[in-house]
């Protein structure tokens, strides 16, 4: 049933309580032998049951108590507990506003690395309904090193993780990336997740796979081939971040909700309309057209790839993209690249 484990207590304690209101009163021998628990199990769920106020001792038997004044004793006390939560709140705001002149109730400034990834987390986190999200990708290294804060990326992974990494690698060797933490958690919630990646990000097959994965797990995505930066907007949160001065790899500015917040989505909204779905159409979702791969060649050279890019992704050769490009071309009657995009959006191919 799961009632009592999300007050804390254990499923064991949970299987002990009903069975104590659906037998009676025993003693923890019987429950042991009964439940066919150990001994420690026994006295760890007595213990949960009686710190929650659903237990009681009547010489060596334990006696359950009526649930109803207990819990709902306990749910006064997480009130309280939460109201506390959020004086202390703006308790300490105001004691940040003294350390950080920077921060005003709107804007709070982020100026080590561990706060963006932090913040990045906590905005998806409190998103129950959907997160956006603008990605440059890479700002410095390595081509294709997705340093952004953005769903897919290895900006936002633990510190401690980062730096245990980075003492086993040579600094011209590429950092992984990662999903941010958050937000396989969010797609599997339920929560919708739309970003819209700089083709940098792309160019990278380690990057496009992590995107891909997360495609298939919900999220929507696009490209445009210059995002001027990293972004993510939730409910009450948004975030942007950039890189960082000195030894920090990323700063950032944490926005709450209100006029700022709203005009971030707005922002967000511009380039998500002027973006190309990263993952083309099937091709019977729109007009007779071309197959799969020729889509996903549009798709790419709308992104703003290279052909040794889309060379690599597809698993041929940078002559053989320039072959069919230049196939689809002559099939739309178009001069150049440009204009082979603009004919396949007008047929419904991207």
């Amino acid at each position: 049933m799961a009632l009592l484990t999300a007050l804390g207590a254990s499923d064991v304690a949970e299987q002990v309580y009903l069975h104590l209101v659906e037998n009676g009163p025993c003693d923890s021998v019987e429950l042991a032998g009964v439940l066919e628990l150990g001994e420690g199990e026994v006295s760890d769920a007595t213990r949960d049951l009686r710190e929650l106020g659903l237990l009681a001792r009547r010489g060596v038997d334990h006696l359950p108590l009526p649930p109803s004044a207990a819990l709902q004793a306990l749910a006064a006390e997480r009130d309280r507990q939460a109201e506390a939560a959020r004086t202390a709140s703006a308790r300490l705001g105001a004691t940040w506003a003294a350390r950080h002149l920077e921060f005003s109730p709107v804007v709070e400034v982020l100026t080590e690395t561990a706060m963006v990834q932090e913040m990045a987390a906590l905005t998806i986190r409190t998103t129950t309904t959907e997160v956006v999200a603008l990605s440059v990708g890479p700002i410095d290294g390595p081509p294709g090193r997705p340093d952004g804060a953005h769903p897919s990326s290895s900006s936002s992974s633990s510190s401690s993780q980062s730096s245990t990494r980075s003492s086993s690698r040579s600094p011209s060797e590429p950092v992984p990336p990662e999903v941010q933490p958050g937000i396989l958690s969010a797609l599997a919630g339920g929560v919708g997740v739309r970003v819209v990646y700089g083709s940098r990000i792309l160019q990278r097959p380690e990057a496009m796979a992590i995107v891909l994965d997360c495609i298939d797990r919900g999220e929507r995505a696009r490209v445009f081939p210059d995002v001027p930066l990293n972004l993510i907007v939730g409910e009450s949160l948004a975030l942007l971040s950039t890189g960082g001065r000195g030894g920090e790899r990323l700063a950032g500015l944490l926005v709450h909700r209100g006029d700022l917040h709203t005009r971030l989505r707005g922002l967000f909204e511009s380039f998500w309309a002027m973006a190309v779905p990263l993952v083309p159409a099937p091709s019977d979702a729109g007009p007779p057209g071309p197959g799969d791969e020729s889509r996903e060649l549009l798709a790419c050279l709308a992104a703003g790839l290279t052909d040794e890019s889309i060379a690599a992704r597809l698993g041929v050769s940078p002559r053989t993209i320039g072959r069919r490009v230049a196939e689809l071309q002559q099939q739309l009657g178009a001069r150049s690249r440009f204009q082979l995009g603009v004919q396949a959006l007008r047929r419904g191919w991207l």
